[in-house]
């Protein structure tokens, strides 16, 4: 399974695919998140969503590599592996 998601997405930074959509119930999934309390119903049948980052957090050096592949934050990995 992994090795197929590596090779889609590297068939779609070629441009040789395109993301797979799909439909989602987002009844489960709005449920799920008010089970986590992530989620608060209003009145007028809004729902807002609230993250909160409990993590270490990214360095300013490191925010420009956040999104490339195999990037961590001592850097990326030669071979990229």
């Amino acid at each position: 399974m992994l090795i197929d998601d590596l090779l889609y997405i590297s068939r779609m930074d070629l441009g040789h695919a395109q993301p797979a959509l799909k439909p989602v119930d987002v009844n489960n999934w709005i449920t799920q998140l008010a089970d986590d309390r992530a989620v608060v119903f209003s009145e007028r049948q809004w729902v807002t969503f609230s993250v909160r980052d409990t993590g270490p957090g990214i360095s300013f050096e490191d925010m420009p590599h956040i999104f490339e592949r195999f990037s961590t934050e001592a850097g990326p990995r030669p071979g990229g592996a």
